[in-house]
């Protein structure tokens, strides 16, 4: 043979050993023996009755795995680690509240067992090992342990190549299914051992979902654009869940996947010709209990830089200034994320969608408002606007709105000055309840206060006098709701005798 493997023989014959065991299922036979009808052929190492070749040659028996890695052929690398310590996870999917689990892999030699972890809720759980559908060389050993590592049941039944446990499980945890090829029987006589139970299995299984929060999947993309591709790295690093994530699938939109066990980052390129195409790019993760969480982006490969855009209703007046803010005019091929303001005043706010915002500036002076926007590949852009606030105008105060006067006549040639003062608050409005003060000027001298009835007048009245010439009066304050406003200048008013 190409590998130098001798025949399998039994006794000084020389012929090829035709096997041992009639089983239709597991009657077995060497693969270096004589073509027969005996189903389950393994490679083997002579362990049956009278093996080798006896005469002048007097050769041993062979071991079929010494010889061919002796050779320089190395056995196929493991599935999964032998321990518990060291066990990788079983992919499942869950639906329903039931995970179901999947996975095919190679028994490598008799030394390998490929031990898997699972999470499973209380409830029955069933699992299958079941060899490779054609000519199938491994005979199942399929057994369960607790996180503990305890066994809890194993299943190696007899003339019967695949293995199965049903078990109820009833608390939620972590379980570990080891499988291994197996021998049976006597190799001596109708049997064989484990030495050649190796070769391609199946597992296939159920088992209750345990209580568990869906996974949440986000996607990060960066690209860097040469002359003649565009590269463009993924990143799931924020994904997250309550257990842990153990695959990563990638879907590029463009026909090509990638399915990971770690976050990434990982890199795709497209080219140039096509990169002014749109692109449906998904991630889906599974967490491990099975559950599944997707994101999707349309991404646009040699998208042009975002562009940052906002209107002000208005941009200066006195304090206090109100102002609406809309960003609706910025824009991104790759979507925008994030709308980042800073008000020059020491305040910020962040959107994730494009939100008109309201800002009230009561200081007065200059505010370089800004607006940075985030796209879906983590490219920026800022505009920005500068507000001018100025000082509020005065407030307006209660005042004199004017005066009439009037002359009134006595005896004797004496005369009185009648003043009707007429008050109005700050909106313009007659102020009634204001206290008016007043000096009446040469020739008269003294003090005159009143208070103002409906309508917002005070009449005030003279002292009398011969005197010749005009009689003259200075209003120089009011007082409303117990503040004093002064007149500055006095409102001043006269009459005079004719």
């Amino acid at each position: 043979t190409t590998l130098g493997l001798r025949p399998d023989v039994q006794g000084c014959n020389g012929v090829p050993y035709a096997g041992q065991g009639n089983s239709p299922v597991n009657g077995w036979a060497p693969i270096m023996g004589e073509l027969s009808e005996r189903p389950l052929r393994q490679f083997d190492k002579g362990e049956y009755a009278n093996p080798g070749i006896c005469g002048d040659a007097n050769l041993p028996p062979q071991d079929d795995f010494e010889f061919i890695t002796s050779a320089g052929l190395s056995l196929r690398s493991d599935d999964a680690g032998n321990t518990t310590s060291t066990a990788g996870w079983l992919p499942v999917a869950s639906s329903g509240g039931r995970s179901t689990a999947s996975f095919s892999g190679v028994i490598a030699s008799a030394q390998d067992a490929d031990v898997f972890y699972l999470d499973a809720g209380a409830g029955i759980l069933d699992v299958t090992a079941s060899p490779g559908p054609m000519g199938p060389n491994a005979d199942l050993v399929l057994s369960l342990r607790d996180s503990a590592g305890n066994f809890l049941q194993e299943s190696k039944p007899l003339q019967n190549l695949s293995a199965a446990i049903n078990v109820t499980v009833t608390a939620p945890g972590r379980y570990f299914l080891e499988v291994k090829g197996g021998g049976e029987g006597d190799p001596l006589l109708t049997g064989y051992s484990s030495y050649g139970s190796v070769g391609a299995y199946a597992l296939a299984g159920s088992f209750a979902t345990p209580p568990n929060a869906q996974p949440n999947a986000i996607m990060d993309v960066s690209r860097v654009i040469g002359q003649d591709a565009v590269t463009l790295t993924f990143d799931a690093a924020r994904s997250g869940d309550d257990g842990s994530i153990m695959l990563y699938h990638w879907d590029f939109g463009d026909g090509t996947s990638l399915k990971s066990a770690t976050p990434g980052p990982v890199q795709k390129i497209y080219s140039s010709g096509n990169g002014g195409v749109f692109y449906t790019v998904s991630l889906t993760v599974t967490d491990n209990s099975g559950l599944t969480a997707t994101t999707t982006r349309s991404i646009k490969p040699a998208a042009a830089p975002p562009t940052a855009a906002f209107t002000a209703t208005v941009l200066n007046g006195p304090a206090p200034l109100a102002i609406s803010f809309n960003p609706s005019g910025s824009s991104s091929d790759d979507g925008i994320t994030s709308y980042a303001w800073s008000f020059g005043d020491g305040t910020t706010r962040a959107d994730s969608s494009p939100v008109q915002v309201s800002k009230t500036f009561t200081t007065p002076g200059t505010y370089v408002v800004s607006l940075q926007i985030t796209d879906g590949t983590g490219r920026t852009a800022t505009a920005n606007r500068t507000i001018t606030v100025t000082a509020p105008p005065p407030a307006a105060e209660p005042h004199v709105s004017g005066i009439e006067m009037k002359l009134a006549r006595g005896s004797q040639g004496r005369v009185k000055a009648r003043a009707t003062v007429n008050v109005v608050d700050g909106s313009g409005r007659p102020a009634t309840g204001a206290t008016v003060i007043a000096q009446w000027l040469d020739p008269l001298r003294g003090v005159s206060s009143g208070r103002t009835r409906s309508g917002g007048k005070v009449d005030l009245t003279s002292p009398s006098t011969a005197a010749t010439g005009c009689l003259r009066l200075n209003v120089v304050a009011v007082r409303v709701s117990g503040r004093l406003y002064r007149a500055e200048p006095p409102v001043t008013a006269e009459v005079c005798r004719p």
